[in-house]
């Protein structure tokens, strides 16, 4: 593996954790308009947000799902993209650090939540990495020309 590979697992992984964190903020914001739209007061929202009900609700942990998908789609087709060759393969990488760097928060969370978390990290991160194949993989070699 060329440094090249490892620097694009890296930058994969800083993207997306980049992504998750901007998506999930909004996302809170989402709730916060949501829960205040129902009448509800903004002290009483923002309690709606709590650690413990963030854990149990299975609509966010669903929403959480989703966005961490997409960030590590787009971690995974940054990595193909920078490491030029091996795109799958630094996708991959890209999902498998993303999920190491996460194993100290899996016992927050339900077990399901962990386990489909897991498959929601390496299948999207490895998958951008073969969009970045097809988009900027090896290019197509040239017509012969006639003498």
């Amino acid at each position: 593996m060329k440094a090249r590979h490892v620097l694009a697992v890296f930058a994969g992984s800083a993207i997306s954790l980049i992504l998750t964190l901007v998506f999930s903020v909004i996302l809170g914001v989402v709730f916060i308009v949501y829960y205040t739209s129902t009448g509800m007061d903004v002290h009483a929202a923002a309690k709606q947000m709590d650690f413990a009900h963030l854990t149990q609700s299975v609509p966010l942990l669903l929403s959480t799902i989703g966005i961490g998908g997409f960030a590590m789609l787009v971690g995974g087709f940054i990595a193909g993209w920078i490491g030029r060759t091996a795109h799958v393969l630094t996708g991959l990488g890209t999902g498998i650090l993303s999920t190491l760097v996460s194993i100290p928060f899996f016992f927050w969370y339900p077990l399901w939540y962990d386990l489909v978390c897991v498959v929601a990290t390496i299948g999207p991160a490895a998958m951008g990495g073969y969009v970045a194949r097809i988009f900027v993989g090896p290019r197509a070699a040239a017509p012969a020309t006639q003498p």
